[in-house]
Formats: C-alpha cells, structure tokens, sequence
C-alpha cells in the first residue's frame, strides 16, 4: 500500500494560493486604474456611462454618438469604471456623458437641471469621481484633482446661479400671464441681461486669469472659448481670442482649429466684409454700395426648406412694412445651378435683392463668411457693423419693430 505524497498536496497548496494572491491583486489594481466613479444617490436609474473623446475644437458640445470611445454599466450602488482611461492620449479632452439606456449615447442635456456630462482630461493618475442626480455636471467632485480637471470643476459649478436666475424668470412670466408679444420681449432684455452677468461674473474673472498667464493649457483655452460661446455668445472679440491663443502651445491641434476658425470669422460689433457678387440680373453687386438703415444678409439656398420658410413668412412681410423706412435685405443664394435660385425666387416671389455665384458649396463664400449652415443670418447697421446674427422668426420681427419706432 503506497503511502500519500504529502509534498505533492503542499506544492499544490501553495500554487493555488499564489494563483488567488496575484487574482485578488489583479483586480484590486484593475479598481484603481483609470476613472471610477460614483452616483451617490443613484436609485435603479437604469442609467449608462458613456466616455467620448473631444476630437475636435468645436466638439466640446456635439451631441455626435461618433465621439464615443467606451461605456460602462452603472451598478445597482452608482458605482462605475473605465480602467483602460489613462492609456488613452493625455493631449485630448474627454466627455463623460451619463444616458438613460434607451437614450443616444451622444445626446448632451444642457438646461442647468438636469445637465448630464463631466469633462475631464488624462493626466496619467486614477481619477475618482463623486456626482449626484439631476445635475451631474454642476454636483461634481474629483478626489486631488490636477489643475486643469479643477477648472473644468471650478467653470461647470459655477453655473447654478445661472439656473437660478433662469428658474426665476420662467416663474415671474408665469405669475404675469404675459401675452405672447410682452413674453418675447421680456425674454429678449432677460437674455441681454443674463450676457452681461455671464461676461461680467464669469468669464471676466478667468479671462483676467489667461491675460495673467495663469491658464496656457490649451486644452482648457478650448473648451473655456466653446464654453462661453455656445450657449452665451460672450467671447466675440476676434483680437480678443487671438491674444487668449497667443499664449498657448500653437502646434496644438485645438489651438491650429481655433486660428483657422477665426480667420473667417464675423462677430457681432465687427464690421461686415464687403463681396462683389452678380446679382440674379448678371449685374456685379458690391455690399458697399448698398445704403439703408438696416441690412439682413441671408444666406440661403433653394433647397434649404427652413430658408424658404423663414423668407415667405417672416422676411417678406418685414420687408414689405419697413423698407420705405430704410429696412433692405440682400439674399445671398448658394445654390449650384441658376435654373434653380431663379425658381425659388419666382415661386416664392422674392423681391428684394438677390446675389450669387451658383458654385454651392464650392463657393469662397461658404469659408469667408463662416456659413456653417443654413440658413445664416447678419443684421447690420447702416455702417455695415454686425449687429445681430442668426436673429430669426419672431425675435427678427420684434427687433426690427423696435429699431423703427
């Protein structure tokens, strides 16, 4: 009878134990590598955590799904993980964006109550992040976070006395009842208002801070220009952004877009480039030669149905009332063939000023004046400085009304 191996069961012993040492560190090191984060008071939300990568300069608010680069599920106590994060490229921005799982991962809620994104950067360190509901982006903190997640804390937080104010102004036109005319005219000051809280209490403070050349990261430079541009249209100063990007690093990709953009770029209280285009009767129309107290320069297509809209229903009106008083509008067509712009302007019985090239999209016109979409709209005065722009519909009419009274 052969007696047991006793060393045998030992070296056994001690191979499983290694094996169940190295899992248990594994997996320790995998929980703190990367992002982990929590939802402190998440309740079976049925929520998602999606991680998109900022690509481009003008990407900081796309709502694109292509910017998508991970997700992961949020568990039953809020808790989530990205651990692969700080192997990703340190010289881009990411979005966290947190979507009900039957919602776009790309979709981004920006009403300052239910705001649903944190940005962040990859400084090469694990991040940990604790948020609460509604607000993700205004109720967030990272644990020592570096300085340049600090100010994507410091700008996001900063933004619940605006959801203050908003709140306050919806219940005041509430309790007044007011008509529809008094509601758009009071929305109009309100939004005035609120621009120069954002410029004055806001953005001043860390514009001082960039002249002071605390921030030359041009990763926030990016995001701060989109930031206050996209829903506040506070940073319009050409020669005031060129002095922001002046101290960054200029071979940064964000930084290369920004100057490039800014080349052809028309800001309110800038004047308005002349151009010299063939009008529908073949005759050379220069911007400069036209003379009235008020200019709308539309630009518009035939196959641009909001364009078409907004001609038949709101221009043409506006322009029958006022144009004795010193109202002209110039339609800039880009569309690529002349059989077309001609049709619409008879269907629709256009009667004021008509100029285009028929080159479509190929036109210089797309890149000299910044038309991104359509249709775009200026406002100018009879200086030809930019008053307003992509000023449409009744907010249109309710300007033009008070400029001639």
């Amino acid at each position: 009878m052969c007696s047991p191996n006793f060393s045998y069961f030992y070296e056994m012993k001690f191979i499983y134990t290694y094996i169940l040492l190295l899992f248990l560190s594994s997996t320790t090191k995998c929980q703190n590598t990367g992002i982990v984060g929590q939802i402190t008071n998440y309740q079976q939300e049925k929520m998602k955590a999606y991680l998109l990568q900022i690509k481009k300069a003008d990407d900081f608010y796309n709502g694109s799904s292509f910017l998508v680069i991970d997700s992961a599920s949020i568990n039953l106590n809020g808790m989530f993980h990205f651990p692969d994060f700080n192997a990703l490229p340190t010289d881009l921005v990411y979005r966290i964006n947190f979507i009900m799982k039957d919602e776009i991962p790309g979709k981004i809620v920006r009403d300052y109550v239910n705001n649903n994104y944190i940005f962040l950067v990859n400084d090469e360190k694990p991040i940990e992040i604790t948020s609460t509901l509604p607000a993700l982006s205004k109720d967030y903190s990272i644990k020592s976070p570096s300085l340049i997640n600090q100010y994507f804390q410091k700008i996001l937080n900063s933004e619940d006395s605006l959801y203050l104010k908003i709140k306050d102004f919806i219940t005041t036109q509430i309790e007044q009842q007011a008509t529809a005319d008094q509601a758009e005219e009071n929305k109009t000051v309100f939004f005035k208002q609120l621009k120069l809280y954002v410029e004055n209490e806001l953005f001043r403070p860390i514009k001082k801070e960039i002249e002071e050349g605390t921030i030359t990261d041009s990763r926030l430079l990016a995001f701060l220009i989109q930031h206050f541009e996209y829903d506040y249209n506070v940073v319009e100063d050409v020669i005031q952004i060129n002095k922001m990007v002046a101290a960054t690093d200029q071979t940064h990709q964000y930084i290369k877009e920004i100057k490039k953009k800014l080349e052809h770029s028309v800001f309110p209280d800038a004047m308005f480039p002349n151009f010299s285009l063939p009008s529908i009767d073949g005759k050379i129309v220069h911007l400069n030669d036209v003379e009235a107290e008020l200019i709308l320069i539309d630009f518009w297509a035939s196959w641009c149905s909001p364009c078409r809209d907004e001609n038949r229903n709101i221009v043409k009106p506006l322009y029958e009332q006022y144009k004795n008083k010193g109202f002209e509008v110039v339609g800039v067509n880009l569309d690529d063939q002349f059989k077309k712009w001609q049709h619409a302007v008879e269907r629709d019985e256009i009667n004021w000023l008509q100029v285009g090239d028929t080159l479509g999209k190929s036109s210089p016109v797309y890149q000299k004046y910044r038309v991104e979409s359509l249709p775009t709209t200026y406002l100018l005065n009879h200086n030809k400085k930019v008053m307003h722009k992509n000023l449409r519909g009744d907010a249109l009419a309710l300007f033009i009304k008070n400029y001639f009274k």
